[in-house]
Order: structure tokens, then sequence, then C-alpha cells
């Protein structure tokens, strides 16, 4: 994509407002391109690497991560996908593929986490019947001695 967005149009990508757009500019300016930062006093223009980054960084708030996190994965050279340009023309429907892809990615995030949660469980019930086995064998040995003292 070689056309420069206005704020005002990835903000209706984005289901933002052209403020939320500048105010996520101005935040994390260093990962966006100079016309994007609006240097000279004219309106912000954004790119494709630019439009990335605003990806990622809605992608993220949605999963409620905040600022230094996203920060932190900037710096990374992390980015989103943005919008392909048929998807320009029509930013409501982007607004919902964008709102579907994050939820799916929130969805994928949180069955990795139970399957952390399930593997643990696993290993606790493997811990607790051995020892189990343990306090019954003490138990045992417990019931032997106080015979033998009888």
């Amino acid at each position: 994509m070689d056309e420069l967005l206005t704020t005002k149009q990835a903000a209706s990508l984005f289901a933002k407002s052209e403020k939320t757009i500048g105010r996520y500019v101005d935040s994390f300016s260093k990962h966006f391109s100079d016309p994007a930062k609006q240097l000279d006093g004219s309106q912000r223009r954004l790119n494709a690497d630019d439009l990335r980054v605003l990806s990622l960084i809605h992608l993220m708030k949605a999963q409620g991560k905040t600022y230094a996190l996203i920060g932190e994965a900037l710096e990374k050279g992390e980015r989103a996908e943005p919008p392909i340009h048929s998807q320009l023309t029509t930013p409501k429907s982007y607004g919902r593929e964008l709102a579907l892809e994050t939820r799916i990615h929130t969805l994928e995030t949180e069955l990795e986490r139970l399957r952390t949660f399930e593997t643990k469980a696993a290993l606790l019930a493997e811990q607790n019947a051995a020892l189990l086995t343990e306090i019954r064998k003490l138990e045992r040995e417990i019931g032997a001695l106080l015979a033998k003292r009888d």
C-alpha cells in the first residue's frame, strides 16, 4: 500500500476517534514515520508501516494491555497486519474483522492459559495420589507400632 491515510481514515479503520489515533502516535512516536507524527504542523499521514504499529496497539489495547507492555512489544519489533487495500474502502468491515481477530487472539491466549492450568492440575493430582499412598503407608506403620506397644 503506497497511499497515506489521514488520521480520520485510520480512526475509521480502527473504530477509534481521531484523538485516540493521535494519542497512540504521540505515545509511541518513535515507532511511527515523520508524516504520522505531524512534525511540521500539517495533517498526520500514516503509511503501511504506521498502520502495522496501530494494528498492534489496537489489538493489545483490546486485550487490556498497558502502554508499558505495548511499548515493550513494539521495541521487540512486533507488529500486527494492517488492513489490505480492498478493506480501505470498507472500514466498517475492517473494524469488524479486526474485532474478530482480537477476539480470536484473546481466546487463543486464554486457551493456552487454561492448558497450562490443566497441566498443573494433572501434576498436582499425581503428587496428591503419591502423598495419599505415603500417608496410608505411614498410617499402617503407626498402627503396627501402636499394636507392638500394647
